[in-house]
């Protein structure tokens, strides 16, 4: 039935997917330019600080520049910012801080240790600090095999001066992450969010937090209508099967029945021993009768013959169509006057 299999070859997952798709181009489509989701390639601003001044690296697409200020950045007035936010501006901003604003170790462990670096540098922060741990934050690097063991870079960073660059940088509108450097590796220590995003206004947060849970319903509408989709189809499916299960028992029948004709098609064209038996009695000669005849289909026909001389029968027997490749078996003498003759026919 082309119309149950196609039905039963649909997929609501594949349409629910192609809506869900749909629905997110248009609410994009839909969001304001300042706030919407933007590609900008391969930008980026790397601000290195130190206490003799702070270096920018800019890179927009295949394009480099570099600057330098040699006034640390806790001594930075406006228009030292405004030159920073400047050169940073559409960028996401990594702060890379260099010593003395970081200490940097490396440790070794042993490789049971690989599922739990964290803790298990927590546990030796008190040997491993310049400070007291309350008063550092820190961080670990990417983990080398060394033998046997691991080699752990770790890196150390004082809170209080975490929080006076993060409020500096935060004040400034700069969207940042603070870094540390290990050799040539970053180390993420923390991320600096402007102090507008931080300190949205009321009537904002209550859009953002409508258009928030618009978009944590959207996932289950669309399993709730996949959910729906296959039901219906399932429920579609039954119905059509209710309509041709009858039709189906039907034909099975017919093809059960022909079957069972064409196995007796060879049998139906055999003719039968009475038959023969009738049709060669007409034909032999008087002093010739047949008591009995038998047909096998492996062996042919087996036939007994009455007669007074057994070359008349074998004659008149061997000249019937019916019974070619006539060849005598047995020969016995009969009850009264005659012999009983046992041929075999219808075989080579």
């Amino acid at each position: 039935m082309p119309s149950l299999n196609a039905l039963a070859a649909s997929n609501p997952r594949l349409a629910a997917a192609r809506a869900w798709r749909w629905w997110i181009s248009e609410l994009s489509a839909m969001l304001p330019d300042r706030i919407a989701l933007r590609s900008r390639g391969a930008r980026w601003s790397d601000v290195r600080l130190s206490r003799q001044g702070v270096e920018i690296e800019r890179v927009s697409q295949d394009a480099g520049q570099r600057f330098k200020n040699d006034i640390p950045i806790e001594r930075f007035g406006d228009e030292d910012w405004e030159q920073l936010i400047e050169l940073v501006r559409d960028c996401k901003a990594r702060l890379i801080l260099e010593p003395p604003y970081i200490y940097a170790t490396t440790i070794t462990l042993p490789r049971a240790a690989r599922g739990r670096i964290r803790t298990a540098v927590a546990l030796q922060l008190p040997d491993l600090s310049p400070l007291e741990p309350e008063l550092v934050e820190w961080s670990t690097g990417k983990v080398e095999k060394d033998g046997e063991n691991l080699s752990v870079p770790v890196i150390f960073a004082r809170k209080a001066q975490l929080d006076e660059l993060s409020a500096m940088a935060s004040g400034q509108e700069l969207d940042a992450v603070l870094y540390g450097t290990i050799g040539t590796e970053l180390v993420e220590l923390r991320r600096v969010r402007p102090a507008r995003l931080r300190q949205l206004p009321h009537w904002l947060s209550s859009q953002w937090l409508i258009i928030a849970a618009c978009f944590a319903a959207i996932p289950a509408m669309i399993l709730v209508a996949a959910a729906w989709l296959a039901s219906s189809n399932q429920a579609a499916i039954e119905r059509l099967r209710d309509q041709v299960r009858p039709k189906l028992a039907l034909e099975r029948q017919l093809r059960e029945r022909e079957h069972v004709r064409a196995a007796l098609a060879p049998l139906t064209a055999l003719s039968t021993a009475s038959m023969l038996l009738d049709d060669l009695a007409g034909r032999l000669p008087k002093s010739v009768h047949l008591r009995d005849i038998a047909y096998d289909q492996s062996q042919g026909i087996k036939l007994t013959a009455v007669a007074s001389d057994p070359d008349v029968a074998k004659q008149a027997l061997g000249s019937d169509p019916l019974l070619p490749n006539l060849r005598q078996l047995d020969q016995t003498p009969a009850e009264q006057n005659g012999i009983n003759l046992v041929y075999r026919a219808g075989q080579p």
